[in-house]
């Protein structure tokens, strides 16, 4: 089935309320990220898991579809409904100029909710090009699997990145692979959206490139 989307753009998103999971496409970088109160003020807090090989439960059966758009020192714009809905118009907006100088405006992207090795719900999402292709076959490989009829959720490990050369330059394209299944756990019981009324605090992410991760092995998982 996939994720009805079409696939284009080059940037990432998240929600305030719940702890992320941030992909860097120019850098092939996946990193858990929160925000904490230290000494009375909120600071973010950041964890570079590439090298880890991380796994998580992944809730595919309610991820969101729609429009994100991401600029530091704004609020995102979040337009996103549950998969298998009709896809709300692309929001209007003054968005000013990206990089090339181009008018800027909101590209088609997801939201999704994972449990993390510690049992941490946390939000994935992207608009980026190199994740919502690999999100899309992801999806659809959930969507054939027999367990996915027998009420299992899947567990997913990033296994890395690979290079895809552009006229932009390169971007890296998260390698994900469901390794299990699982009975749905509780955190991830509760209806409702991934953080569809979140406004997530913009930060801007690396533009360094850096080499791929290299696999390394996997911990045990506690689920």
């Amino acid at each position: 089935m996939g994720l009805g989307l079409s696939i284009g753009g080059s940037e990432t998103l998240g929600s305030d309320f719940l702890p992320l999971v941030n992909y860097n496409a120019k850098a092939g970088r996946l990193k858990y990220s929160q925000r904490v109160e230290v000494n009375g003020r909120w600071e973010k807090q950041e964890e570079d898991v590439s090298f880890q090989q991380p796994a998580f439960v992944a809730d595919l059966e309610n991820i969101q579809v729609g429009w994100l758009f991401f600029r530091a020192g704004v609020a995102p714009v979040r337009a996103l409904v549950k998969i298998g809905q009709p896809i709300p118009p692309c929001p209007l907006g003054d968005y000013g100029v990206d990089e090339r100088g181009n008018a800027a405006k909101p590209k088609q992207g997801f939201a999704l909710r994972v449990l993390d090795g510690t049992r941490t719900v946390r939000e994935f999402s992207s608009n980026a090009n190199a994740v919502l292709g690999a999100i899309d076959s992801l999806h659809s490989q959930y969507e054939a699997a027999p367990e996915k009829a027998q009420g299992l959720v899947p567990v997913v490990q990033f296994q890395g990145a690979t290079e895809v050369k552009g006229k932009h330059g390169s971007n890296y394209t998260p390698n994900f692979a469901i390794i299990k299944w699982v009975p749905r756990p509780e955190e991830l019981s509760a209806p409702g959206s991934a953080g569809a009324q979140s406004v997530a605090v913009p930060h801007a992410a690396s533009q360094v490139s850096l080499p791929p991760p290299t696999p390394q092995a996997a911990k045990p998982l506690p689920f």
